[in-house]
């Protein structure tokens, strides 16, 4: 465990304590790397919950697509050794649909080997199932 890292799993289960539209299927996707790829392909929009280092501790979520990124940045979203951009770019060779993907990430602030969200991330914590809630229920309805 990896302290602040844990957010996304946290999130995800306040989320299914919520009344979800019908077309809205919830995955924990933590082991992260290549398999994400059979758990997107079937989707048009996919939203990936995640924490993040912006390097703005201000911020508290922030949500951009992959494509957003700076290619070859070292601070890129990644999911254990595999970036949602190499996911993008693997599908996109392959000639597969590649979904809208969305990222919404919650700023990190220590991710040291601990169990627990830090003080200010559990602070935030309310007010980013309610944004990723009210996102969730606007692409769902599009």
């Amino acid at each position: 465990m990896r302290g602040d890292d844990g957010v996304g799993i946290e999130l995800q289960k306040r989320i299914l304590k919520r009344d979800l539209p019908e077309n809205v299927k919830v995955e924990e996707g933590s082991t992260g790397g290549m398999i994400l790829l059979g758990m997107i392909e079937d989707y048009d929009t996919v939203l990936v919950v995640d924490a993040v280092d912006t390097g703005d501790l201000s911020k508290n979520v922030v949500i951009f697509s992959p494509r957003e990124t700076e290619a070859g940045s070292t601070n890129t979203l990644s999911l254990h050794s595999v970036s949602i951009q190499d996911i993008v770019r693997f599908n996109e060779a392959l000639g597969e649909k590649v979904p809208e993907i969305i990222i919404f990430g919650v700023q990190v602030q220590d991710i040291s080997e601990r169990i627990g969200l830090s003080p200010k991330v559990s602070a935030n914590l309310d007010k980013a199932e309610e944004e990723l809630y009210n996102l969730i229920m606007r692409l769902s309805s599009r």
